[in-house]
């Protein structure tokens, strides 16, 4: 008997095997440059060409992942495995991923664990957390925020940085990279948006007149019925 045809499943095994090849492909790539690296013996043009390879690599593994991701988020099929995750301590592990000379308010409350990915939960927060340090700029200010709400936590990442485009603000991926003319900062939030609603959260973007907060109710974790 044939088994009954999920709708988007085809295209989501698609996007998973293709994501596996390619980023195969990269990683490999990515691992022989390094192995030239630490082998040493290259002289100073070589060795940043191959630094340089090692980075492009590690962006385009990233830019891989990202892109299909979310377009598996689209067919409702972003993979996530939800388990108890502690909010405060996957914040203070995406203050590394602010970027060196941008100044971190840590505001982090006593909050209770939350029923989420935590993979994709920690990656959202980290993706966040760049990109607000990348907004803000040298010298700004970053801040990182965990509020206990009734049966939730926020969580908050701020910026000092212009007043987002309306296409940024709405979430209007394709709009705003279209506007962009690349992947830039509408599609990291964007996607981090994606992973965060796959964990189970509940997401806003604010502008109180400058700068940007994205906050995400997440649901308190009950050992009883989650």
């Amino acid at each position: 008997m044939l088994e009954p045809h999920v709708p988007g499943a085809d295209r989501a095994r698609f996007l998973s095997i293709a994501s596996h090849d390619l980023r195969g492909a990269l990683a490999n790539v990515r691992s022989f440059a390094a192995l030239l690296l630490r082998r040493g013996g290259l002289d100073e043009r070589s060795r940043r060409m191959v630094e340089t390879i090692v980075r492009n690599a590690d962006r385009a593994i990233e830019l891989t992942r990202g892109v299909f991701d979310t377009l598996r988020h689209e067919l409702g099929q972003m993979p996530a495995e939800q388990t108890p995750v502690e909010p405060n301590e996957l914040v203070r592990q995406a203050v590394g991923a602010v970027p060196p000379g941008t100044n971190i308010e840590l505001k982090l409350e006593p909050v209770p664990r939350v029923w989420a990915d935590a993979e994709r939960l920690s990656h959202a927060i980290r993706l966040l957390a760049h990109v607000a340090g990348e907004r803000s700029g040298p010298s700004g200010v970053v801040a990182l925020r965990t509020v206990a709400e009734p049966g939730e936590v926020a969580v908050e990442i701020s910026d000092e940085g212009a007043p987002p485009a309306p296409d940024e603000l709405a979430f209007r991926r394709d709009a705003a990279v279209a506007r962009e003319n690349r992947l830039g900062t509408a599609f990291w939030l964007c996607l981090a948006k994606d992973e965060l609603e796959a964990s189970g959260a509940r997401v806003e973007a604010l502008s109180p007149g400058r700068g940007l907060t994205i906050r995400a109710h997440l649901p308190v974790y009950d050992a009883g019925g989650h």
